[in-house]
């Protein structure tokens, strides 16, 4: 019997996540992530994959939104972090108003997300939110609110 769907994990060049530092914390997170919301003029939500020492090994774009949201399903992030055979995650969304404080929407977004990922035996390092210039506003600093 011929399977309907043949799942892939294919390697993609275009970052050489090997060579960068592990994003065992939101300052180094952020410089990643900050080159590249740049110029965004959406809201997009991804997840950076990380190996067992925090290092990045993907970034994949969950949900690319509007102007002031994004729709973001456990069932998509975490299809990503299994594929990528990842131990552990950092998710990360942008305000393309430039101004990175969290909304409600978020706060309800990342006590979702987390607690999925407790279930799955993942861990969440952070949930960033990136603004302009490179000002974050980072849920694991501010004890995960």
């Amino acid at each position: 019997m011929t399977p309907l769907y043949k799942l892939l994990a294919v390697k993609d060049g275009a970052l050489e996540y090997s060579k960068m530092e592990p994003c065992s914390n939101a300052d180094s997170a952020v410089k990643l992530l900050a080159e590249f919301f740049k110029d965004a003029a959406k809201e997009s939500f991804v997840v950076l994959a990380l190996d067992v020492k925090n290092r990045p090994i993907g970034l994949n774009v969950v949900s690319a939104g509007t102007l002031t949201q994004s729709l973001v399903h456990p069932r998509e992030v975490f299809q990503y972090v299994i594929l990528a055979n990842a131990a552990g995650f950092i998710l990360s969304h942008n305000h393309p108003s430039g101004d990175p404080t969290p909304s409600s929407d978020d706060d309800v977004v990342t006590k979702r997300l987390r607690a999925c990922a407790e279930v799955l035996g993942f861990k969440m390092v952070d949930h960033i939110i990136v603004g302009e210039d490179k000002k974050y506003f980072s849920y694991a600093l501010h004890g995960w609110g």
